[in-house]
């Protein structure tokens, strides 16, 4: 009987635990979109690892710093990203790494004030460090609506 207790003890603990720590990537995830749109640049030198990598829609990639730079443009970039719920978010971990699989609605601004809205698929790749989630890196894959092929 004790080990029945002991186990479910594991069980219901590993479970709560993974749940908070869905929660702190999905803010983590938060933070970054909204320091993307807010062009804050300090806010997204804490949440990004030294040796980051991210990728736009594009396909040019950057270093921390020139990432930052590139979103935190004035007059152009990105104006709103609506972050899809917890629910449908798919967040895998693999002991103090996670990947994190999302799509976005984007608007960005282009410097002759023309406003676009796009899709992006994001990854995510996020590591634990000093018990809070950094992320290492990133890329977004614009979704060309009607080109895929039938599943």
């Amino acid at each position: 009987m004790n080990r029945i207790v002991s186990l479910l003890f594991v069980f219901i603990t590993g479970f709560s635990y993974a749940q908070s720590e869905i929660e702190n990537i999905h803010q983590t995830i938060v933070a970054l979109d909204q320091a993307l749109v807010a062009k804050d640049s300090v806010t997204l030198k804490n949440l990004l690892t030294d040796d980051f990598i991210g990728v736009v829609p594009s396909g040019d990639w950057f270093y921390k710093s020139d990432y930052i730079r590139y979103h935190c443009r004035p007059g152009m970039g990105l104006i709103q990203l609506n972050t899809q719920p917890i629910n449908k978010t798919n967040i895998r971990f693999f002991g103090n790494t996670a990947i994190i699989n999302r799509r976005v609605e984007a608007v960005r601004l282009w410097p002759d004030g023309k406003k676009e809205s796009l899709t992006v698929q994001r990854i995510e790749v996020c590591a634990k460090i000093t018990n809070q989630w950094k992320i290492v890196g990133g890329q977004g894959t614009r979704v060309m609506e009607g080109q895929a092929l039938p599943k």
